[in-house]
């Protein structure tokens, strides 16, 4: 009859440490790989609709959730079409696009501009001409206005800001991958936006590091060793 002693607070160390290493293993995990865009079966991703709210200091949001996929054929015909046209106008090859983002930017308001006027000869005639200016941060105008006809000279300013992140629905949903987008400007908003990424498949063998405490026969020790994983089930 063999005997096998060991330790119970060296075994609760061992189940809290490797307990503390599959967690630390999910969380880096979840983090560094938002959860692909979900499809049915046979089906392809559809199109996203972006949504567009107000921020706190009155700049409008546009928020969208990034498409992903493995393979382009598993897009919405959109999407092949956004990255199609992306890699023609670059002259890419299909594994060297990584990703595409998609905006139109539209701006409207309403300005009160003071008309100045001033005298033009015309063929030895007098003729009032109206001049008028206006400036603000985001756009510069001149205007002048002579007989039936006016020229009008236009410069805008704008500054577009892109942000990248994850999110989750709730506690326990996986974390998805968000692409907002906004203007400095309050009277522009970004419609249209679509963002789409084609991701590499994640290699299911692998060589890494393996650290724990192993039962060696008699008690569980702790050592380090070098293994070959497969890759069974991703989260």
């Amino acid at each position: 009859m063999i005997t096998i002693k060991f330790s119970w607070y060296k075994l609760l160390i061992a189940v809290v440490l490797i307990t503390a290493i599959v967690v630390c293993t999910f969380r880096a995990c979840n983090h560094t790989q938002p959860a692909l865009t979900s499809s049915a079966p046979g089906k392809v991703i559809p199109k996203q609709i972006p949504i567009t709210y107000k921020g706190k200091s009155g700049t409008v949001h546009t928020e969208i959730k990034v498409v992903q996929a493995e393979h382009d054929v598993w897009l919405e015909e959109y999407y092949q079409h956004l990255l199609k046209e992306a890699r023609d106008s670059l002259k890419l090859k299909e594994a060297e696009l990584k990703e595409v983002v998609a905006a139109s930017l539209y701006t409207s308001g309403a300005v009160k501009i003071s008309i100045k006027r001033d005298t033009v000869r015309v063929h030895d005639t007098l003729y009032p001409a109206q001049v008028f200016k206006y400036q603000n941060k985001f756009i510069n105008l001149v205007g002048r206005i002579e007989n039936d006809s006016m020229d009008l000279g236009y410069k805008t300013f704008d500054s577009l800001t892109f942000v990248t992140y994850t999110k989750k629905k709730n506690w326990f949903a996986k974390k998805e991958l968000y692409l907002n987008a906004f203007s400095m400007n309050p009277n522009a908003s970004i419609k249209g936006l679509q963002s789409v990424k084609i991701t590499a498949p994640a290699p299911k063998w692998a060589v890494g590091i393996t650290a724990g405490y192993y039962f060696n026969g008699q008690v569980f020790v702790p050592g380090v060793g070098i293994g070959i994983t497969k890759t069974l089930i991703r989260w």
